[in-house]
């Protein structure tokens, strides 16, 4: 249950991580230099996270996995 909602919330940043790479190379932001630099400084921090957050993800799927073979071989 606490991973779902560790997910869930990933899964907002993941949005807004990607929402703010179709920002960034929007003309119309890209000519607002203070906008930009802020949005592309958002952007990269949050990279990192992104990453965690798809190995975490991975991790949780392959153990949902490993549970269910184990219960089918019983």
């Amino acid at each position: 249950m606490a991973s779902e909602l560790l997910l869930d919330k990933l899964h907002a940043i993941k949005l807004r991580f990607e929402e703010l790479g179709q920002q960034i190379t929007d003309p119309i932001v890209i000519s607002d230099v203070k906008r930009y630099i802020k949005l592309n400084k958002e952007y990269h921090n949050l990279g990192p996270l992104i990453e965690s957050y798809h190995a975490y993800k991975n991790v949780v799927s392959n153990l949902a996995e490993a549970r269910e073979i184990i219960q089918n071989e019983k």
